[in-house]
C-alpha cells in the first residue's frame, strides 16, 4: 500500500492488554447501578401506592397553611387578653395567658392531617 491508503499497522493503533476485560467491568458496573436505581425507583413507587409517601409539594403546602394558623392564633392572644388582663395582678394575667395559649395548642392539634 502507498502512503496515504488505508489499512495495515498503524502506530499506537489497537488497545492494550486487559483493556477488553476493564471494559466488561465497567459495564457490568454501570449495569448493577442502573438495577440498584431501577430497584429503588420500584420500591419507592410501591411505597407510595401503599400511601407510605407523600409528595414533597403536599407536605410543603401542609406546614405553610401549619405554621400560617400558629402564626394567626399567636397574634391573637394579646387582643383576646388584653380586656380580661386589665388592672388585675400579674397571677391571674399569667393564669388568663395560660389559658388561651392551651386553647390555641388544643385548636392547633385538631388540624386536619394529609389523607392519603
Amino acid at each position: 500500500m502507498t502512503k496515504g491508503q488505508h489499512g495495515g499497522a498503524r502506530p499506537g493503533a489497537g488497545r492494550p492488554r486487559g483493556s477488553a476485560s476493564d471494559a466488561a467491568k465497567r459495564y457490568s458496573e454501570a449495569r448493577a447501578r442502573k438495577e440498584t436505581a431501577l430497584a429503588e425507583l420500584r420500591e419507592m413507587q410501591a411505597a407510595k401506592l401503599r400511601g407510605e409517601l407523600i409528595p414533597a409539594d403536599v407536605v410543603q403546602t401542609e406546614w405553610q397553611h401549619i405554621a400560617a394558623i400558629v402564626r394567626q392564633r399567636l397574634l391573637a392572644i394579646p387582643a383576646k387578653c388584653a380586656g380580661q388582663a386589665a388592672h388585675r395582678p400579674a397571677a391571674e394575667v399569667q393564669g388568663v395567658l395560660k389559658a388561651e395559649i392551651r386553647a390555641a395548642l388544643a385548636e392547633l392539634a385538631q388540624t386536619p392531617r394529609y389523607e392519603r
